[in-house]
């Protein structure tokens, strides 16, 4: 059973990533499927054990601590060069402001990326780990670099793509309202 808070919290937006990736995949479970060790193409799983929500819980953890990398240095440079804040209190600091930035103004944004850009049921398990998977990688490239990377461009951009080569993209959308 999925509590309530979980759900706010996953419906929140991109800044608590993992439980919102956790609960919009989960989301997308077909009732009749949730729970079956099946595959995809119906033949039974060789890890009945192996849960399907695994990898892309991995992919969302790995993206989490790029989003981290990439936030915290912009977010709290010059408060640490004025020594407002010991570098000690940074990460606890920036964790309750994602956080509070997630539940006050984040629904909208997991909206546009969760169902406006690419149709909910285009995304499968599959298509959402390689999204998931092609935004933790440009993190990881830009933070090993020094290079500061938007994770909503980013998570955007990646959407763009299989909305693209499916033929379903809401150029409207995009075009008009994400990109201006």
């Amino acid at each position: 059973m999925i509590s309530p808070l979980l759900k706010l919290l996953a419906a929140s937006g991109e800044e608590s990533s993992i439980l919102y990736y956790y609960f919009f995949l989960r989301s997308l479970t077909p009732p009749q499927a949730a729970g079956k060790r099946v595959s995809e193409f119906g033949e039974a799983n060789a890890l009945a054990g192996f849960n399907h929500l695994l990898i892309p819980f991995l992919i969302g953890i790995f993206l989490a601590v790029n989003m981290g990398g990439s936030g915290t240095a912009p977010s709290f440079s010059a408060a640490y060069g004025a020594n407002i804040l010991r570098k000690s209190v940074i990460p606890g600091f920036f964790g309750i402001m994602v956080f509070a930035g997630a539940l006050i103004a984040g629904k909208a944004t997991a909206t546009t990326v969760g169902k406006e850009l690419l149709p909910a049921e285009m995304m499968s398990f599959s298509l959402v780990s390689i999204i998931l998977f092609s935004v933790a990688v440009s993190l990881f490239i830009a933070n090993l670099i020094g290079i500061p990377q938007s994770t909503s461009q980013a998570t955007i951009l990646a959407v763009t793509g299989p909305a693209c080569y499916f033929s379903v993209l809401n150029e409207r959308k995009l075009l008009l309202e994400i990109i201006p």
